[in-house]
């Protein structure tokens, strides 16, 4: 895979210094404009050459193609909104969120819980006083029952058959998980048995099924209830979540630390960083693809591919250029970041990049401008330079007919019915 740095390439400059930004466009084929074009007769290139360039485009323009779908629509990333906890110690939030919601302040009354049953502390060393032999215990968690078998030998200490118990559970596992503590200064032992996860739907209990296990370490006890997290959201009713990372708005999640005495603020704005690596995302892709016109710029395929790009361009300079999004005289496109920003900000570049009507607008032509290349990449090369390209692959030549023809074409109509698919066939 070879990288292009495209802030190399002409009329990709900026304003102010944007070195956090990936400015750098990655494909799978090598750019086309180290390629030394040699022309024959019919003003036709090599079929290499000719493959080489068709294999680009085709790679540039499928990421232009998304690069336009990630701007377009009712789910932009121009429409991505960040949200801020004024109390960051009670909760923090993040959003993926594309669409508009209400999300002004938020008060958490209540944590959600793991239950814990923690054993009796004893005697680590001593002997225990298990049952000899096989015991069975039994946990019941969300309406369903587990079984855990445990081997206790006559000298095993109070400490070991704890360990064991540990073992069993952590081998099954089932939604618990258990621990040996040990008290150094004491030397005393105690088995913490926990739910994995929080909420009252985790609730569980323990008993003996065989043997006295659960009643000689006390692990039937309950130390800890489990319970669920508890929330207002604008001040509406309350509302209950087995968690505490909870999604209170769409595409909104809260992480809960502590509870809140009252109603913490939240803050939003605009996500400058996810809309400007998407305009960038955009003007790479533009720049790489016209770039790649340019570098084949003697045929005369190539050269309507670079006339719809910068048309595309020109018919919407003015609302471009009001966003910081401005044609250069080569035809390439260089952004002012200063003016970016803003036109983020109080939401003038969506509205150049992505209107309400979005079979409108730069973007969307430029959309389907990609679609076409990715679908039919032949398009954009001279009917001499298909021919030659046919040569190489011998299909030139009818086999029922001693006159040559286009067989490209013919191949491209009688056998395909997209004309992408006789590109693939040519690798």
């Amino acid at each position: 895979m070879s990288q292009i740095n495209l802030s190399s390439l002409n009329g990709l400059t900026t304003s102010s210094n944007y070195s956090n930004y990936n400015f750098n466009y990655n494909y799978k084929n090598t750019t086309t404009s180290s390629y030394k074009y040699t022309y024959g007769k019919n003003n036709s290139v090599s079929s290499e050459q000719t493959k080489a360039y068709l294999a680009d485009i085709k790679s540039i323009s499928n990421q232009l193609k998304n690069s336009a779908d990630n701007i377009l629509g009712k789910n932009s990333v121009l429409n991505k909104t960040l949200f801020t906890s004024l109390n960051q110690d009670s909760f923090t939030l993040k959003s993926t969120s594309t669409e508009k919601v209400d999300v002004k302040d938020l008060q958490v009354t209540q944590l959600a819980k793991t239950q814990m049953n923690t054993g009796s502390s004893l005697n680590a060393t001593a002997t225990s006083q298990a049952t000899t032999g096989k015991n069975q215990f039994g946990v019941t968690m969300g309406g369903k029952n587990f079984y855990y078998d445990v081997s206790v030998n006559s000298s095993d200490s109070n400490k070991a058959v704890q360990q064991k118990m540990a073992d069993a559970i952590n081998q099954k596992g089932n939604g618990l998980k258990a621990t040996v503590q040990y008290n150094e200064k004491d030397k005393t032992s105690s088995l913490l048995i926990e739910s994995k996860e929080t909420g009252t739907k985790n609730a569980f209990s323990i008993r003996d099924v065989q043997g006295n296990l659960v009643g000689t370490t006390g692990t039937a006890t309950t130390t800890q209830q489990s319970q669920d997290s508890k929330y207002k959201l604008n001040g509406e009713d309350e509302k209950t979540a087995s968690s505490n990372t909870v999604e209170i708005a769409k595409g909104v999640t809260a992480e809960f630390k502590s509870t809140t005495t009252s109603a913490v603020k939240i803050e939003s704005k605009k996500d400058t960083t996810a809309s400007t690596n998407a305009v960038y995302d955009l003007v790479n892709n533009y720049n790489a693809l016209l770039d790649s016109a340019k570098s084949n710029s003697t045929d005369s395929g190539a050269k309507r591919l670079a006339q719809q790009l910068t048309s595309a361009v020109k018919t919407y300079a003015t609302s471009l250029g009001n966003v910081g999004i401005n044609l250069n005289k080569d035809g390439y496109i260089s952004l002012d970041t200063d003016k970016l920003t803003k036109s983020i900000e109080n939401g003038s570049l969506q509205k150049a990049l992505a209107p309400t009507n979005t079979s409108f607008g730069f973007t969307s032509k430029i959309q389907q401008i990609a679609k076409k290349v990715e679908s039919d990449p032949t398009y954009y090369v001279s009917q001499a330079s298909q021919n030659t390209l046919a040569e190489s692959n011998k299909q030139t030549t009818n086999p029922y007919s001693n006159k040559s023809y286009n067989y490209l074409s013919s191949y491209m109509n009688q056998k395909y019915t997209n004309a992408g698919l006789l590109f693939e066939s040519m690798f």
